[in-house]
Order: C-alpha cells, then sequence, then structure tokens
C-alpha cells in the first residue's frame, strides 16, 4: 500500500467516526447498543512490518471475536 492509499484510508477513517489513539497507534470507534447496555470497539490498525491495515473487532474482557486484514 502506497502513502497515498494510507491518507485516502485514513480519510475515510476519520470521516466515518474513527478517532484516533495516540497509545495504541489506532483509530478506533465504539459501537454500542441500543440502549447502552453492550458495547464493541472496531479498530483500524497500521501493521508496520507488512505495510497493511488490520481491522479488528474487540468485545468484553478486550477478547478479540473477528480480524481480518483489509485489502
Amino acid at each position: 500500500m502506497t502513502a497515498h492509499y494510507d491518507i485516502e484510508f485514513i480519510t475515510d477513517l476519520v470521516e466515518r467516526g474513527f478517532d484516533y489513539d495516540s497509545n495504541s497507534d489506532s483509530y478506533i470507534r465504539k459501537w454500542v447498543t441500543e440502549y447502552g447496555h453492550e458495547s464493541i470497539l472496531e479498530i483500524y490498525k497500521k501493521m508496520w512490518d507488512t505495510n497493511q491495515w488490520k481491522q479488528s473487532m474487540v468485545g468484553y474482557g478486550n477478547v478479540v471475536f473477528y480480524e481480518e486484514i483489509v485489502e
């Protein structure tokens, strides 16, 4: 992936409501159920060793229940 792609990808994430977290060097959006009883985190992180982006869904107890490389 090129730097141009990364810039467009990050712009899209921010436009969709993701916030940058400098502690984890990732973009995070929190999903909450209608009544606020449950929530999950959707996370996009640049994997610098492979130059790819990874999407993760994290639930209770910081358990990752979904993960994929963004193509």
